[in-house]
């Protein structure tokens, strides 16, 4: 075994197998006398290109060089991915789901991979692939956003009534039907609908939520006595960005426009209408922001 490790380990090409080269070079040094494991290694970090479905993208690259053979290769407990970095990238360019995105849409229902599985009429282990990091198809991620909408969910369920309990498929309609019908009501008022625009770049690949995401988001930043509109936009626009840079996906899923006085919401004003329509039944008519416009001017 351990001749034919060294064997595969010299002839091993180091830019494409450095993942195949990390196993093998555990097993070379399990066997090795302790000397050979105290060599000096130089540790690169550069760039390199990962081909992805014919798509060449240039990545991070961490590895370590043997001053002795030149050889390169990865270690068992490296932090960086090179390859799930390329995979992202690829996703972020076709605005494709993330595998955190996935998870979060399964959680959001409380179905399970078999359940979801099942309600997609996929193969027993591919959901399970995909939230692991695996790439999906473009076929498959078209699925999974139809699925990620109520309108989508709901005819999935009625479709394959047996892929979940009878118990959970009816708290499942109850949940969608009331939610179809409260954003109709809610967003009626705004020129455009902006949940009908599917999870993409320029929303943060998360479809807008009034009542759940931006609501709440809302009335969490104006808690403490109230901000004015234009702050209040800007710390929307500000954690929606940062929540995308760390986590891939935005909070509230709005698309944002940039004014003179700041980066405001896509249909803001009508938005402020319905957050004081929305807040006056929640709060008993106590508005927990300001009323004064983008401008400063009161209202």
């Amino acid at each position: 075994m351990l001749l034919t490790a060294v064997r595969a380990r010299q002839r091993l090409p180091c830019q494409n197998n450095r993942k195949v080269y990390a196993w093998i070079n555990q097993a070379v040094t399990a066997f090795l006398p302790v000397e050979v494991d105290k060599r000096e290694l130089t540790e690169i970090r550069d760039k390199e290109s990962i081909r992805v479905r014919g798509e060449d993208f240039q990545v991070d690259a961490h590895y370590f060089r043997c001053p002795n053979c030149g050889e390169e290769f990865d270690t068992s407990n490296s932090d960086h991915d090179s390859l799930a970095e390329a995979y992202d990238m690829y996703r972020k360019k076709k605005s494709m789901l993330f595998p955190l995105q996935i998870k979060k849409f399964r959680h959001k229902y409380e179905l399970t991979q078999k359940e979801l599985t099942a309600l997609l009429g996929w193969g027993a282990v591919t959901l399970s692939r995909y939230e692991n990091g695996a790439l999906q198809s473009l076929s498959h991620d078209r699925e999974l956003q139809e699925a990620d909408t109520q309108a989508g969910l709901l005819r999935l369920v009625k479709l394959t009534p047996e892929a979940v309990s009878r118990e959970k498929r009816d708290r499942l309609k109850s949940i969608l039907l009331s939610k179809r019908g409260r954003r109709s009501g809610i967003l009626a008022g705004l020129d455009s609908n902006p949940s009908s625009v599917p999870p993409e770049e320029t929303n943060g690949f998360r479809r807008f939520s009034f009542e759940k995401k931006y609501l709440g988001a809302v009335e969490y930043l104006c808690a403490r006595g109230g901000v004015l509109i234009t702050k209040l936009n800007k710390l929307l626009f500000y954690a929606d960005f940062l929540h995308f840079r760390e986590n891939h996906i935005s909070i509230t899923g709005s698309q944002y426009a940039a004014l003179p006085y700041g980066p405001v919401p896509n249909d803001y004003k009508n938005c402020l209408l319905l957050w004081r329509k929305t807040f006056r039944l929640l709060k008993s008519g106590r508005l927990p922001m300001k009323t004064v416009d983008m401008q400063g001017r009161c209202m």
